[in-house]
């Protein structure tokens, strides 16, 4: 969710802050365990502190990890199967739409999932967009954090940067001394831009004094020098400017803040200690400081930022507690020296070096429903097999125990089955169809409102009249019935929809009258049923369409079908109804139509674009429901198939050599997508050259 480098910055911000707390607490306990006092010792063991702290991004790059297992989840961890969420798309592509038990394992095809109606697509659009907001939420929030945290850098560095140029300027001002009592290298000056001494530069040091200098006791000023010198000697401006840096690289770890505070206030007590040794008595330094303290006050602060002075860091009141308590002068061992050394360092490089082990991934743990749906699957499918697989005399078998117990619906669906597939191989076409015909009508009588009648089909009377119309009288006798259930009529219009349309229609006008809006149970064990009017408006397409059966294969069409009156009674109700249920129902049964160019095509020779026509029917639902969303999304998917199906036609009737300039006409979007087929195609050609022609010069004149 987070673009692939925030995930990296953010862990590593958080591990080195992390870390280095641990690290500062360890030293922390470390010195206060050995009751270590010397402010020298305290700020060398505080200045490692903080160069790990500034290299601890790359630290754990360089030490060797040691792995410790906290058994906490790691990224990329084996995680259990997601189930995935019950329920399929709908789809409304006639009697395959009350027959896909498989597909809820299996999914659908992009046809089915343009079938959602308006208030399901609506719903989805809006978990969809509630999704994607929360998902631009998530992107944005580290943007926005990466943003606050490097506008904090730029604060705290440009800070730094114009500290460091008013105190440069102070240092270029200065008038040079000479001082006897030193000896150091450092340049003296003294400068009325300064009120207490102090010490600038970090590679070249210069001690700034104020331009009283000059009326000092002899003592104060040695005392003074003693103070500045230590400075010098021991590098504080330039750790002081390392701590600042620190402070701006870590401005959001308080850790960053208190370290700075603690290695200024650590140096001055270095210092102290050194320029104490000068003085003859502790209280006359303390006296030294606070006239020091004084002029700072009298003058409101000491000017500058990356200097270090006698008046320290504004830790006054503790550094004299300090020396009017006798601890400058406390030596520390150089065993106590070498175990805080070896502390520090033993410190960082464990901390740096522990990394928490990953546990060993996880195997995949089967989700249960996942599982479960998986097994019904494979079940259904062997049974499927078993029953293609069956003889004649396990067929007769199976007859004779379902005349025992006619109830058993698996038996009759093996059978079933087995007549579609297999039977007219095995037991001859004249047995396939009379006991197909004994078991459609067995369940007309017995079960007219079961789903597993549609999977028997229809009885069509050019193969079976005797059969049809026997299962036609049934039929008439169910739907006669003023108590009919909605199933039923819905049965027996799927029975008719190509053997009789008129009755057909009549039985889906009935539905909407008595169930409007229905199937009241729009989900039916895994089967979405559409509504009355869409199956209206597939009534009215395969009339147009000329269909006479479903197959296995392609639906046969008749020209005559298609010129029929009750076809141009469908054009004509279709060219007028504003029900957009009627119209969307006629456009996905005409656009799953045949090509329209083919000149054999029924309805291409009753003067009727199958895909033109779908085009128009949906132009009009979005003309009655402008705000339709899933409408807009069918007809720019079935226009760019009217456009792809123009362009491999223009391709198909022309000779190889003429595909270039075909696709170089077309549209910029277009042209870019044909190109694409263009040179699969021509690679695939030159390999065929190549391969099974053995013509390597046809094959390289393909590829150029």
């Amino acid at each position: 969710m987070w673009p692939d480098w925030n995930p990296t910055l953010f862990q590593i911000a958080a591990s080195s802050s992390l870390r280095i707390v641990v690290v500062a607490g360890v030293v922390a306990m470390l010195l206060a365990a050995l009751r270590v006092r010397s402010g020298g010792v305290r700020h060398a063991a505080w200045t490692a502190v903080l160069a790990a702290m500034l290299l601890m991004p790359i630290l754990p790059r360089v030490v060797p990890a040691i792995a410790i297992p906290l058994g906490l989840p790691q990224a990329g961890d084996a995680v259990p199967w997601e189930s995935a969420p019950d329920g399929v798309a709908p789809t409304a592509s006639g009697r395959d739409s009350e027959r896909f038990a498989a597909q809820a394992v299996a999914g659908t095809n992009a046809a089915q999932a343009r079938a959602v109606p308006p208030a399901s697509a609506r719903t989805l659009s809006a978990t969809s967009d509630a999704s994607d907001w929360r998902l631009r939420a998530v992107a944005i929030w580290p943007l926005a954090a990466l943003g606050i945290y490097l506008t904090g850098v730029l604060f705290f560095f440009s800070r730094l940067v114009v500290g460091w140029v008013l105190l440069r300027r102070i240092v270029r001002s200065s008038h040079p001394v000479c001082a006897e009592s030193t000896t150091t290298n450092a340049a003296i000056s003294d400068s009325p831009g300064v009120v207490v001494p102090l010490t600038a530069g970090v590679f070249r040091p210069h001690i700034l004094l104020p331009s009283t200098w000059r009326t000092w006791p002899d003592e104060k000023l040695h005392t003074v020098l003693a103070h500045e010198v230590a400075h010098v000697r021991r590098r504080d401006p330039l750790i002081a400017l390392a701590a600042c840096v620190n402070r701006a690289v870590f401005w959001f770890n308080p850790l960053g803040w208190w370290l700075e505070r603690t290695l200024a206030k650590s140096a001055e007590d270095a210092c102290d200690d050194a320029a104490l040794r000068t003085v003859a008595t502790p209280r006359r330094y303390a006296e030294l400081l606070l006239d020091m303290a004084e002029s700072v006050r009298s003058r409101r602060g000491r000017v500058a930022w990356q200097g270090v002075g006698v008046d320290g860091t504004g830790l006054l009141g503790q550094r004299i507690d300090r020396i009017l308590r006798g601890e400058f002068f406390r030596e520390v061992s150089m065993t106590r020296k070498f175990i805080v050394g070896f502390g520090c360092a033993a410190a960082i490089i464990l901390v740096v070096a522990c990394r928490q082990q990953p546990p060993a991934p996880r195997p995949l743990q089967p989700d249960p429903q996942v599982a479960e749906r998986i097994a019904k699957y494979i079940a259904a499918t062997e049974f499927d097999e078993t029953a293609k697989r069956l003889t004649a005399q396990q067929a007769a078998a199976l007859e004779a125990s379902l005349q025992k117990n006619p109830e058993d619906a698996e038996t009759r669906r093996k059978l079933q089955i087995f007549y579609q597939y297999s039977g007219q191989k095995t037991v001859g076409w004249d047995k396939t169809v009379a006991a197909r015909r004994g078991h459609i009508l067995w369940l007309i009588e017995h079960h007219p409102g079961d789903d597993a009648i549609l999977s028997w089909g229809t009885i069509y009377p050019a193969y079976d009249p005797a059969g049809y119309a026997q299962a036609r009288e049934l039929w008439l006798a169910q739907t006669a019935k003023k108590d009919a259930p909605p199933d039923v009529l819905s049965n027996a219009a799927r029975f008719f929809e190509t053997t009789d349309r008129p009755l057909a229609e009549q039985l889906l006008l009935r539905l909407e009258a008595t169930d409007p809006g229905g199937p009241t149970l729009r989900m039916k064990g895994n089967v979405y049923r559409v509504a009355w009017s869409w199956r209206l408006g597939e009534l009215y397409a395969t009339a147009l369409l000329g269909i006479t059966e479903w197959g296995p294969g392609a639906p046969k069409t008749s020209p005559e079908v298609a010129r029929s009156a009750f076809a141009m009674e469908a054009r004509t109700k279709l060219a007028t109804t504003r029900d957009t249920g009627i119209l969307r129902g006629a456009a996905r049964r005409l656009e799953g139509a045949h090509r329209p160019n083919l000149s054999d095509d029924a309805a291409v020779q009753a003067g009727l674009d199958p895909q033109a026509t779908a085009v128009s029917y949906l132009e009009r639902v979005l003309q009655l429901e402008p705000g339709n969303e899933v409408v807009r999304r069918d007809l720019e998917a079935l226009r760019a198939s009217q456009r792809s199906f123009a362009f491999f036609d223009r391709v198909h009737n022309a000779p190889p050599d003429k595909w270039p300039a075909i696709v170089y006409a077309l549209p910029d979007a277009e042209r870019i997508q044909r190109l694409g087929w263009l040179v699969d195609g021509a690679y695939g050609h030159a390999e065929f050259q190549e391969v099974v022609k053995h013509d390597p010069a046809a094959a390289k004149a393909g590829r150029d």
